[in-house]
């Protein structure tokens, strides 16, 4: 069975770190970063490439903050991905301020608390990373996707 995991978040929560961690953490798999493309018709072509190669599961790392941008995503491969799964790393202004400066990008702070208020509007399930290791948090979402997979039926 192909699954589509959405993993979203904004800037500085720790979406990039924890799909680094997720590879290899499940058999058949591919992660991907939607920061390793240049537009959404790419992004949708590697998803799909990733499923046509034999990637039973695909985690994208996204900001995913607005409908508009994770529905087109799951809309594209709905003839692939048989089960979709949308989780959101979420974090503490403090945590996202000080992550954003260690990064160099303390700019995009403004931008990050406004995906995230966004964010916390769309009903998926939240992960808060402010207090977590990424490994932590990539075991937090290796749970999550692991109860997901054993509650398909």
């Amino acid at each position: 069975m192909r699954r589509l995991v959405l993993l979203g978040g904004p800037p500085g929560v720790g979406k990039s770190t924890v799909a680094a961690r997720l590879r290899g953490r499940f058999a058949n798999s591919a992660v991907l970063d939607a920061d390793d493309f240049d537009s959404l018709p790419d992004v949708v072509a590697a998803l799909r490439d990733s499923f046509e190669t034999g990637s039973e599961l695909v985690v994208l790392a996204w900001v995913f903050a607005r409908a508009a941008l994770y529905q087109p995503v799951l809309d594209s491969l709905s003839d692939l991905a048989e089960r979709s799964l949308v989780i959101h790393l979420v974090a503490s202004r403090d945590a996202l301020e000080r992550r954003l400066a260690e990064r160099g990008e303390p700019e995009k702070l403004k931008y990050a608390l406004g995906r995230l208020e966004l964010i916390e509007q769309l009903p998926f399930a939240r992960i808060d990373t402010s207090r977590l290791s990424a490994d932590a948090a990539a075991a937090c979402v290796t749970a999550a996707i692991q109860e997901w997979d054993s509650r398909r039926g």
